[in-house]
C-alpha cells in the first residue's frame, strides 16, 4: 500500500499544484507527500467521528486520488491524440483500482471517476477507428455508472459500425438518463442518414 500512497500523491500533487513549495520543480519531496496524505486522512477519520478503520479511509483516499490523477493525464493525452498513452494509463488504473480493492475490499471509490476513466478509453478507441474496443470501453464506463453521455458515445459507435439496432438502442437509454441531449441526437440522427449509414 505505500507505494500506491506515494504515486498517488504525487499525481495528485502534481496536478493540484500543492505542495509546489517544497520543491523549484513543483515536485513534492515524498515526505511531504505522506504527511499530507496523514492529514487528509485524520480529517476524515475526525469528520466522521472515528467510525472506521484509518486503513479503509487511506485506501478511499489513495485510491480516489490515484483516479483524478489519471484523469488528469488521460484527458492531456487524449488532447494530444495519443491514444495508446491513453489506453496505458487506464490500463494502469484498473491494475492498481483492483490491487487497492484486493487490499482494502471495504475502500469505497468513487464509481462516477472510474466510469470517466473507461469513457475517456472509449473516445481514444473510438478516434483510432478501433471499433470493438471503443464498445468495450464504454460497456465498461456503463457497469461502474450509467450516464447519457457514455450510452451516446455508444451507440454512435454501434451507428458508424453498422448495427443500428443496438445503436438506437443506446440512443434511447441516454435520452432516458438526460432529455437535454435530444438536439445533439437530432443533429447525429441526421448526419448518419446523410452519410448514409441509416434510412
Amino acid at each position: 500500500m505505500r507505494k500506491h500512497v506515494v504515486v498517488a500523491g504525487l499525481i495528485l500533487m502534481l496536478a493540484a499544484n500543492a505542495l509546489a513549495g517544497d520543491d523549484p520543480q513543483g515536485v513534492p519531496s515524498k515526505e511531504a507527500v505522506a504527511s499530507h496524505v496523514n492529514e487528509q486522512v485524520e480529517k476524515i477519520y475526525a469528520a466522521e467521528g472515528g467510525k472506521r478503520d484509518r486503513k479503509i479511509i487511506r485506501a478511499e483516499y489513495v485510491g480516489n486520488s490515484t483516479i483524478k490523477g489519471m484523469i488528469l493525464a488521460a484527458e492531456e493525452n487524449l488532447n494530444k491524440q495519443a491514444y495508446d498513452h491513453v489506453h496505458t494509463i487506464v490500463a494502469t488504473a484498473g491494475t492498481t483500482i483492483s490491487d487497492m480493492l484486493r487490499e482494502q475490499p471495504k475502500a469505497r471509490l468513487n464509481a462516477a471517476q472510474i466510469a470517466f476513466l473507461y469513457y475517456l478509453d472509449g473516445d481514444a478507441y473510438g478516434y483510432a477507428d478501433k471499433t470493438k474496443e471503443a464498445i468495450a470501453a464504454y460497456k465498461k464506463s456503463l457497469g461502474y455508472t450509467k450516464t447519457a453521455a457514455a450510452y451516446f458515445q455508444l451507440g454512435t459507435v454501434y451507428m458508424f459500425s453498422r448495427d443500428v439496432k443496438n445503436g438506437e438502442k443506446c440512443y434511447k437509454e441516454a435520452l432516458k438518463l438526460d432529455k437535454g441531449i435530444e438536439p445533439k441526437y437530432k443533429e447525429m440522427m441526421a448526419a448518419l442518414k446523410k452519410a448514409g449509414y441509416v434510412r
